[in-house]
This record gives structure tokens, C-alpha cells and sequence, in this order.
């Protein structure tokens, strides 16, 4: 049993995820909008973020992943297992900590790791050897070359390219569409082909 944090469509599209998993989906929580507790959305019951008791939970919301976290967790959840969708394909070694989510049709290679609550969306291709930090998000269609680093709280828009060897810092943010292939300071935004400094 799961529930997924966030009323939006990206909760909806990670309660299926769940379901496709064989995971029973309890619950909503919603940690924007306390009208909505009570009610019911996409069909699923809305808790609040202090709801008493212990519960697993998986981030299905954007923006500062790690910062929805810490509400979750003063709240007294609890990061659920790693979600994998059954139509993604991972290597035997892959590594994956708790709260980390794999949508269908992404693929991650041998050696690869994602930390605590990373997010893997729909169709990402993840090389060989790749470590995703904690709390990043990979949105979908990205690809990520071979013996690459991802820091945690990164944030690669829709069809980003990440060219093999290179480091993706933390906080750092890559534009839908650019491909990089230079190294990417802690915190820089960067666009465009090949990937530079956003203005």
C-alpha cells in the first residue's frame, strides 16, 4: 500500500505507475491546497500532510523535491520503496533507494544508481554506470550517456541530452532540449545546442 504526494496530474499519472506495479494506492496527500483534504481526486482519497500514523509515500508533484520532502517527513511519512514501472527495463545491478520512481519505457543501464526519491520519467534512457543524486528529476525523453554523474536536486527539462562522462552539478537545471556536453556547475541553468549558460 502506497500513497502518492499531490492532487495534480502528475499524481494521477504516479498512482498509475503504482497500480501497473501491483501496488494497492491508498491515498492523495496533499500538500498545497488544505481545502482539498477530505475530498476526493482522480478518485483517490485527499489526506493532509500531518495525517497521525506511519504511511509510505512516493513525491508526485513538482518543484523542490527535496523541500516536499521534508514536509512529508515532519508529517511522520515514510519514503515508500522504489517504484518501478513494469514496462521500464533495468539492468540486475541497478540500485535504487527508497522513494526513488521509474516510469514505463525508461531504461537504465549496468552500474547505474538513483538516489532517495529521484525521478526517472517516462522514456529516459540511462547509461551504464550513471549515479542519479538524490532528489533529481529526469523528465521525459532525456537520454544520459555512460559513466555520468547527476547531482542531487537536478533538474533535466523534456528531451535533454547529457553527453557521455560529463557531471551535472546539484541544483543544476538543463533545459528541455539542450544537449550538453561540457561539465555543469552546481546551480547553473544552461539551454540550447550545445548547452551553455541560460540568460
Amino acid at each position: 500500500m502506497v500513497y502518492v504526494a499531490g492532487t495534480g496530474s502528475f499524481a494521477a499519472e504516479l498512482a498509475d505507475w503504482a497500480r501497473a506495479a501491483g501496488l494497492e494506492v491508498e491515498g492523495l496527500v496533499e500538500l498545497v491546497d488544505d481545502a482539498r483534504v477530505g475530498s476526493t481526486v482522480h478518485g483517490l482519497r485527499v489526506v493532509g500532510a500531518g495525517r497521525a500514523g506511519r504511511a509510505a509515500v512516493v513525491i508526485g508533484l513538482g518543484g523542490d523535491r527535496r523541500e516536499r520532502w521534508r514536509r512529508l517527513e515532519g508529517g511522520g511519512w515514510e519514503a515508500a520503496a522504489p517504484l518501478v514501472h513494469p514496462a521500464a527495463s533495468l539492468a540486475a545491478d541497478v540500485r535504487l533507494a527508497p522513494g526513488a520512481a521509474v516510469g514505463p519505457g525508461a531504461v537504465i543501464g549496468s552500474g547505474s544508481s538513483l538516489g532517495e526519491h529521484a525521478l526517472v520519467s517516462r522514456g529516459v534512457l540511462v547509461g551504464h554506470h550513471v549515479s542519479v543524486g538524490a532528489f533529481a528529476t529526469l523528465n521525459p525523453g532525456v537520454n544520459v550517456g555512460g559513466n555520468t554523474a547527476i547531482g542531487e536536486g537536478a533538474f533535466l527539462g523534456i528531451g535533454a541530452v547529457v553527453s557521455n562522462g560529463r557531471r551535472v552539478g546539484p541544483g543544476a537545471v538543463v533545459a528541455a532540449g539542450a544537449v550538453v556536453v561540457g561539465d555543469v556547475p552546481d546551480g547553473a541553468r544552461v539551454q540550447g545546442v550545445p548547452a551553455r549558460p541560460a540568460p
